[in-house]
């Protein structure tokens, strides 16, 4: 497991529903300088405005991520435009690839339905990720 400081800071006592507040990053590893976040979420849909809807919230997360202080990797947005140009385990295949080189996971609402999503959540268990979900408001971090 990487050596990352999160800075998570527990709110209790708060009125937040969320009892947790995630801060900028501190690194520890001097190879990097930001910890690298891949989005993982839902992308395919039965329409094109499905897909879109899914780009727009994977965009979303991937925007107060990086105002957290996080480098992200968005499969969603990069691909976002090839549909039918490659089969679908071209885009899988290498999104796990992409994955790979993150220091964490963000599942963005409705991963759970997303068979590429659960794909890149075990392998993310499997590296030793950190995984992250919920709010941004409210990440919980296992790893």
């Amino acid at each position: 497991m990487r050596e990352f400081i999160y800075g998570v800071q527990n709110q209790v006592g708060t009125s937040d529903p969320c009892p947790y507040k995630l801060e900028p990053i501190k690194q520890t590893e001097a190879r990097h300088i930001q910890t690298v976040v891949y989005v993982a979420g839902a992308f395919r849909a039965k329409t094109q405005w499905g897909i879109m809807q899914n780009v727009r919230k994977a965009e979303d997360a991937s925007l107060k991520l990086w105002k957290l202080g996080y480098a992200v990797i968005c499969p969603h947005t990069m691909t976002q435009h090839f549909q039918n140009e490659c089969q679908d385990e071209v885009w899988l295949k290498g999104c796990l690839e992409l994955l790979t080189r993150a220091d964490a996971i963000y599942l963005v609402d409705g991963w759970e339905k997303s068979e590429g999503s659960l794909a890149e959540l075990k392998l993310a268990q499997e590296i030793g990720l950190a995984i992250l979900w919920g709010g941004i408001k409210c990440v919980h971090i296992t790893g």
